[in-house]
């Protein structure tokens, strides 16, 4: 007998000492080698019941205890229309929790600062309540798309297009959630592209396209600086060749624009200028001027440049030079397009401007500097017979009249 009462005191203290009851089993992830930060979550997987103070502990950096079944919210509202069953990009969403001040004091005491919110089990970081009261339960957060909740946003749009999330929306921390999502049945409708304004703003951004292409043929917006007073084989301004670097600035000019306006048309929502793209335009804006200083250089020594001929169409007026089809422009034009239809389908994907990486900038910045460099060497023969005769300030293209010349000598005449 006294053996059988020893054994059972010594499973009991076992038992007391490891933390496990029956049916339950503990998970243990060390997640830091000097065995300081450790993770202890319960599998509940085998048990029948769940007991309501389900607990996650996670020590690192300060002990967070997660009790996601003691609170719960009970309703959502988009604060502009008050509708709560679609909430719109740009508005304000209301949050009333059930035992929210409990649930934060048993989460590690967290601030009404501190509070996060989550869609699909997926927290909104670094976006804080707009404002809160914890005592009645009510919490007000934003929705809006920045910098911040970029990547947060990325995960929720999908090609081809998806106009509407249906989802669920519940309250936490940066770590974890601490409330019952809402609502339990059914789903809330997050609108994420209006389609209406969709197609409005693509048929503007088509229309500004058309009226660009139409002012590049018929003014000198990218084309060659011209004056029918120093190019008289050029009569009108439509035959004057198109010129690279301002093709450039304008096209990226014209997506940037493009882009901007469209995702503010169809998230509602202004959308974030990388610094990238500041300095994308900057690199452009540098070559154009850069370009335009060869020009004004080599017209001052060669009054016989090939761009000076009448224009033979866009594609050979970018890409050729004296010599014809230039390997730094069309290395120049294909990391531009390449680049640019990487920016279109990004807008596409997430509806938001690309930010572009350090490597794309470099790279563009190599190859306009490659294409300067060759463009200063070009127009160097002005006795090449591709450029005919172009002399800009001798009115006599044959020369002087050397007969009339009087060099000193006696007048055969007098």
């Amino acid at each position: 007998m006294c053996y059988l009462r020893f054994s059972l005191v010594l499973i009991w203290s076992f038992m007391a000492m490891d933390g496990i009851c029956l049916g339950q089993q503990l998970t243990i992830n060390q997640t830091n080698p000097a065995g300081s930060a450790m993770e202890i979550t319960r599998d509940t997987s085998s048990q029948q019941h769940v007991a309501p103070d389900a607990m996650v502990v996670n020590p690192s950096p300060a002990a967070v205890v997660v009790h996601p079944f003691k609170a719960k919210v009970t309703h959502v509202t988009g604060v502009s229309d008050q509708d709560s069953l679609r909430l719109r990009l740009g508005d304000y969403v209301k949050l009333e929790v059930k035992l929210l001040s409990k649930a934060m004091k048993l989460n590690g005491g967290l601030r009404p600062d501190q509070l996060r919110l989550f869609v699909d089990d997926i927290a909104l970081t670094k976006v804080p309540p707009y404002s809160a009261d914890t005592t009645k339960g009510i919490i007000i957060f934003p929705l809006n798309r920045n910098l911040a909740s970029e990547p947060f946003w990325r995960v929720f749009y999908h090609f081809p297009t998806k106009y509407e999330h249906p989802g669920h929306l519940g309250i936490g921390s940066e770590i974890a959630q601490i409330a019952l999502s809402y609502p339990t049945k059914g789903e809330i409708n997050i609108v994420l592209i209006r389609k209406r304004q969709l197609f409005v703003g693509l048929g503007l951004v088509i229309t500004f396209g058309i009226l660009l292409y139409w002012l590049g043929r018929q003014s000198l917006l990218i084309k060659e600086d011209w004056s029918d007073q120093y190019n008289p084989q050029i009569s009108d301004v439509s035959k004057v060749q198109f010129s690279l670097s301002k093709l450039q600035l304008v096209f990226w000019t014209f997506l940037i624009i493009s882009g901007y306006f469209i995702i503010w048309l169809v998230t509602g929502e202004l959308p974030t200028i990388p610094e990238s793209i500041l300095a994308l335009l900057g690199i452009s804006l540098s070559e154009k001027i850069l370009g335009k200083g060869i020009n004004f250089r080599q017209d001052q020594i060669n009054d016989q440049r090939v761009q000076d001929k009448p224009s033979a169409g866009l594609f050979q007026d970018i890409l050729s030079d004296e010599n014809g089809v230039s390997i730094a422009r069309l290395q120049f034009v294909l990391f531009n397009l390449v680049i640019g239809l990487s920016f279109i389908r990004n807008i596409i994907k997430n509806w938001s401007l690309m930010d572009i990486d350090t490597s794309s900038l470099v790279l563009l910045t190599i190859s306009g500097a490659g294409y300067l460099i060759v463009k200063n060497t070009e127009n160097s023969n002005p006795l090449n017979p591709n450029l005919g005769n172009l002399n800009h300030n001798n009115p006599n293209p044959s020369g002087p009249n050397l007969e009339n010349l009087n060099l000193g000598g006696p007048n055969p005449g007098v």
